[in-house]
């Protein structure tokens, strides 16, 4: 699991609009970038009209943050990284979100 240092908190979010916006067919990658150079965070959101229950929320957010996990260590430093989950991917398995989330870094260059 990604430690909470790397984890962006609500209020954080709330702060902070969203610069560049880079799309694949199951998520969405939100990047802000950071005043200072410190060491990336990232976020997974899931709604309501994704997953209806909570466990499925869960359980997506916890397969993204697994995936961003393990990726991390080609993340550049001084961004605020943002995925939100569109509809049809709660039939997704943890292979497939590991490697659109790595498409989408890639992508935004982060």
């Amino acid at each position: 699991m990604l430690p909470i240092s790397r984890r962006i908190s609500r209020t954080e979010v709330k702060t902070f609009g969203r610069n560049m916006a880079y799309h694949g067919r199951f998520l969405s990658l939100f990047v802000y970038k950071k005043v200072d150079v410190s060491p990336s965070q990232f976020s997974f959101s899931v709604s309501k009209k994704v997953a209806k229950s909570a466990v499925a929320r869960n359980r997506l957010r916890r397969q993204g943050y697994a995936a961003i996990e393990s990726i991390l260590s080609t993340c550049k430093p001084g961004f605020y990284c943002m995925f939100s989950y569109k509809k049809g991917s709660t039939a997704l398995t943890g292979i497939e979100i590991l490697k659109e989330v790595q498409q989408l870094v890639t992508t935004a260059s982060v």
